[in-house]
């Protein structure tokens, strides 16, 4: 189980309904497909289906979220959903540099939730509680497993477990660019594909990307993104503005 930091930039923007930051385009139609059939023919890609279908699943590609990021490094990238998974959520991720054609994202993520609503509203999610645990395995590290916990708390910002430091210090105009991103991604990807946008475009370093990113999903789901990003940032299970 590995240890990671983390650290957001502090670039500022307006809300998430305003306009869209530079440096994320997210590919539909026979874009993403095309995207998709590129990134099918890297020996990543086959390694990590292999391991889909030992487990007696099979890749949704119906369903792919693909993308392309042009910042501090510039990419293309794919997230699959895998069904017939156990887990609450499971996705195959890969992505590969524009500049070098190296692959620097191929990995599976099995997603758990455990969540307890104390709260007799069930409309909100400030007083939800619980655990969000990812089991990721990654096919650049000798298909090595990772495991992160998140822990939701009702009184305060989302946390990760095994001492890894979350980095909740971004600042306001940091998280409203990192959720403006998000928000044109969609949470419906893989938190594998959310960050490789987040790290491409050097808004976030470190492996506690995947806390930052539950707890805005767990913000966004509560806002939503037609509310100001001021507004997400502001939610308790960020609280960073």
């Amino acid at each position: 189980m590995g240890t990671a930091t983390a650290a957001l930039t502090t670039i500022g923007i307006g809300s998430v309904s305003a306009e869209t930051p530079d440096g994320f385009d997210k590919l539909t139609d026979s874009e993403a497909t095309e995207v998709y059939e590129r990134l099918q023919d890297t020996p990543e890609f086959r390694k990590l289906e292999r391991e889909v279908r030992k487990e007696g699943n099979t890749l949704a590609d119906h369903d792919i979220t693909a993308g392309r990021v042009d910042g501090k490094d510039r990419l293309e990238l794919v997230s699959v959903p895998i069904a017939g998974s156990s887990a609450d959520e499971a996705y195959l991720t890969i992505g590969r540099s524009l500049d070098s054609a190296e692959v620097t994202i191929a990995s599976l993520e099995y997603v758990e939730r455990s969540i307890e609503r104390p709260s007799a509203d069930v409309q909100s999610i400030d007083d939800v509680e619980g655990t969000i645990t990812a089991r990721v395995v990654d096919a650049l590290d000798g298909m090595e497993e990772t495991v992160h916990d998140v822990s939701l708390d009702p009184s305060g910002p989302a946390a990760e477990s095994d001492e890894i430091s979350v980095a909740f210090d971004i600042g306001c105009a940091g998280c409203k660019t990192a959720v403006k991103q998000i928000c044109r991604i969609g949470c419906g990807a893989s938190t594998a594909f959310i960050c490789g946008v987040l790290t491409g475009l050097g808004y976030i370093t470190g492996g506690a990307c995947f806390a930052f990113t539950q707890a805005a999903c767990a913000a966004i789901s509560q806002v939503g993104c037609d509310s100001p990003a001021e507004d997400i940032c502001t939610h308790p299970k960020l609280d960073l503005c």
